[in-house]
């Protein structure tokens, strides 16, 4: 009697594979150090995740997790601000890092569902200075007026140029 063992087979990343997520993570890691050089601003939440690294530096985990911003960012920043001089410093370089290995998995997943050629030009539009924080901007804006509109009752439609 034959025995089949339930193994995932893994597919192999063939070279050509390998050099588009190359040329992707250094086109990310690339406009990232560009904007991480002329970024003196830090966001509204990275205030936040500054002062939770804080808390997590001190050894205060219970006060840096009783808020409701998710710890990992915080605690990746806290761990790396050992070797960084500087909490802001250390997230400026947690996000240029993440940032840019995020290519792979959309790489990955476009690829998987429409074909290598769409999972490279997701991977672009992703590296794309301004992308990121317009879409999100504008999905939190509309979220923000469903909620207004949910509480007043009113109909809302919302028509994104």
């Amino acid at each position: 009697m034959k025995t089949t063992s339930a193994k995932r087979r893994i597919p192999k990343v063939g070279p050509l594979h390998r050099y588009s997520l190359l040329i992707l993570i250094c086109l990310a890691a690339g406009v990232r150090i560009y904007l991480f050089a002329f970024t003196y601003v830090i966001s509204r939440d990275g205030v936040v995740y500054l002062a939770l690294a804080g808390y997590f530096r001190e050894g205060n985990l219970g006060k840096g997790l009783s808020h409701d911003f998710h710890p990992l960012y915080s605690l990746v920043i806290a761990a790396l601000s050992y070797l960084i001089p500087g909490s802001a410093l250390a997230g400026q370089v947690v996000s240029l890092v993440s940032g840019s290995l995020l290519v792979v998995p959309i790489y990955l997943l476009g690829k998987d569902l429409f074909g290598q050629r769409a999972g490279f030009l997701t991977g672009i539009i992703l590296t794309w200075p301004g992308f990121q924080p317009t879409f999100c901007r504008r999905a939190s804006m509309f979220s923000s007026l469903q909620g207004r509109s949910a509480q007043h009752g009113k109909a809302l439609k919302l028509v994104a140029l």
